[in-house]
């Protein structure tokens, strides 16, 4: 089991932790008519959003491609996530991917990919039931 990773794709870093499935209450108030009603209408998840850091084979070059993977999981889904070696709780679904940054390194060892580059994204997620 990898540390972290969202849906196939492993990091050496993800922010978190998940949230999940939340009452979803609207409120209801008339004019005229003192007090309000509450309505609840459903357990729901609301988007968030967690940034990955990864390294990566290829050089700073390569972070296109791996972003390019990263967005086929939208819309695509649900996806399951591991956060600090634990399942996060919750399925989700890949609402957006945003490249952060992307560096070449002059010297790297070790990592996920063997890499000589990073990569941080910027991922908005939602959680859904399972």
């Amino acid at each position: 089991m990898t540390i972290n990773s969202i849906g196939p794709h492993a990091f050496l870093q993800l922010t978190g932790p998940f949230p999940g499935l939340t009452r979803d209450i609207e409120i209801e108030a008339r004019s005229g008519v003192e007090g309000v009603a509450l309505w609840n209408t459903a357990k729901r998840g609301k988007p968030f959003q967690v940034e990955t850091f990864v390294d990566i084979p290829g050089g700073a070059a390569a972070a296109t491609t791996y972003l390019r993977a990263y967005e086929t999981l939208i819309g695509n889904g649900p996806h399951s996530a591991v956060w600090a070696g634990a399942p996060a709780g919750v399925q989700v679904e890949v609402l957006a991917v945003q490249a952060v940054e992307a560096v070449q390194l002059v010297a790297a060892l070790g990592g996920i990919n063997n890499g000589n580059a990073t990569l941080r994204c910027r991922w908005t997620l939602i959680a859904v039931a399972d």
